[in-house]
């Protein structure tokens, strides 16, 4: 089996791309990059998973055209990325599990936090990303009430592989900021996920088709675990 990669021009294979590449090899499994917007000959490979294609939220119905027009199989489906690719996907799960209270494109008078943070429709990696005081301009996007753990506690991501629970991460945000991405200083470390959140997650994976992967995001709310985030695309 011959696996693609599928990446961005700007990135290629990273780190964590190459250490999943040696993983493959020893068990007889070759991968290798292949550019999205590039030329391939797609009869050198059997499946497609996506990596690396961190240009997608700008060319998004682009993407989302090559994802369906791919002759071998892609992991995850080309439905499940076009679902996943816009954050509303949280106004899907909120009527099933718990979910950080979200609201589309209100004004201030219907939103009942003093504080929030805004959220892009379509972004990836904390861009458009936002924490506004009520009176400030408030943009079109995602409205959520900013929550304090956030900065104590930080996010927990729950990593799942074909249904599986394999690990936690736990993303702290620098001093000060309240996003924990590692280009803007946060840093990734070992979480542990107590069995209840894991439950937790599992639940809200029970509410989409089966993925091949899957990372499942969590603040801690006044009242427990909410979900944050829900990543198919490129966990």
């Amino acid at each position: 089996m011959r696996l693609a990669l599928i990446t961005c021009a700007e990135f290629g294979l990273i780190d964590d791309d190459q250490f999943l590449v040696k993983a493959l090899e020893a068990r007889g499994l070759f991968a290798s990059p292949v550019v999205w917007t590039g030329p391939t000959d797609w009869s050198a490979y059997t499946a497609a998973l996506v990596r690396t294609p961190w240009d997608y939220q700008d060319r998004l119905d682009d993407f989302l055209a090559f994802t369906r027009s791919l002759p071998v199989p892609l992991w995850n489906s080309p439905e499940q990325l076009a679902w996943n690719a816009s954050k509303t996907y949280l106004l899907d799960l909120a009527s099933r599990v718990p979910v950080v209270p979200t609201l589309l494109d209100p004004t201030w008078d219907e939103v009942p936090w003093d504080e929030v943070v805004v959220k892009p429709v379509i972004g990836a990696s904390s861009r458009g990303l936002s924490r506004l005081q009520r009176g400030q301009p408030l943009p079109v996007g995602l409205i959520q009430p900013y929550l304090p753990s956030v900065a104590t506690r930080g996010e927990l991501s729950l990593v799942f592989l074909d249904g599986r629970f394999t690990h936690a991460i736990r993303k702290q945000p620098a001093p000060g900021d309240f996003r924990v991405q590692e280009h803007l200083g946060g840093r990734s470390l070992p979480g542990v996920a107590p069995p209840a959140l894991v439950a937790q997650a599992q639940a809200v994976l029970a509410c989409i088709e089966p993925a091949l992967y899957a990372r499942v995001d969590f603040l801690e709310g006044p009242d427990g675990w909410l979900l944050s985030e829900l990543e198919l695309i490129e966990p």
